[in-house]
């Protein structure tokens, strides 16, 4: 298993530097990163899944990137219910597309995206 950047640590870090209101963006074109990062994201007790409630959300089906259900996944059917229940950001809210994404929508890949919200203290 290879060693992520993105884990509860850095998502705790974010939330103490976030101000109340501020977003946090999360995007990958391997749909297991971007699983992964979203349910450490949803995990956390400062942040707020906003992704649904945007405009730009749609369901993205499986196009073979990355969608390979780990032996864990399997066996949490809360992510699994979960999974089943979020869209996905269309396009990238900023409007400034990397490199990286530029290449996969090139190559006609899926970009899997979501986006939080900080919550106000004890909400």
């Amino acid at each position: 298993k290879k060693r992520r950047m993105f884990n509860a640590e850095l998502v705790e870090s974010i939330a103490k530097s976030l101000e109340v209101g501020g977003g946090c963006f999360i995007q990958s074109d391997i749909k297991e990163v971007a699983i992964e990062m979203r349910r450490i994201l949803s995990e956390n007790p400062s942040f707020v899944d906003v992704t649904n409630k945007c405009n730009q959300a749609v369901e993205i089906e499986d196009c073979g990137n990355g969608d390979s259900e780990s032996k864990e996944d399997a066996k949490d059917p809360e992510l699994e219910a979960l999974k089943k229940s979020w869209l996905w950001l269309s396009e990238n809210p900023t409007g400034v597309a990397t490199e990286r994404e530029n290449y996969v929508i090139e190559q006609r890949g899926h970009v899997w995206r979501a986006l939080f919200r900080k919550k106000p203290p004890g909400s």
